[in-house]
């Protein structure tokens, strides 16, 4: 995934992310669901979500989700279905223990 990626999706979304030397992409947490919706309109789909934080420098992850496509569905589905697992995600139950890691949320799409 590079930054050459985001030129599919709106600017607003684009200006949002956050790009990292090494090409990986984030959001902060109030923009994430907006991305993982746009890219999933751009026909995009989302494989898996990490929550970010950078305490004193450090980067501490936590992997949150993840999406394998499945073959026997056309392309479509898989845009929906990893749209709807990266969303889910989000809003599971034990989101709110784990936000202290959740500065940023970095996707991962194909």
């Amino acid at each position: 995934m590079s930054a050459q990626d985001l030129s599919v999706l709106p600017a607003d979304i684009r200006e949002s992310a956050h790009v990292l030397a090494n090409g990986e992409i984030e959001w902060r947490l109030a923009d994430v669901p907006q991305a993982i919706n746009a890219l999933a309109a751009a026909g995009c789909v989302i494989l898996g979500l990490d929550l970010r934080s950078y305490p004193d420098g450090k980067t501490m992850e936590v992997p949150w989700s993840s999406f394998e496509p499945v073959a026997s569905m056309d392309i479509d589905a898989n845009v929906e279905a990893g749209r709807q697992a990266a969303l889910d995600a989000l809003a599971r139950d034990n989101f709110a223990e784990n936000a202290i890691y959740a500065e940023c949320v970095r996707a991962t799409w194909q």
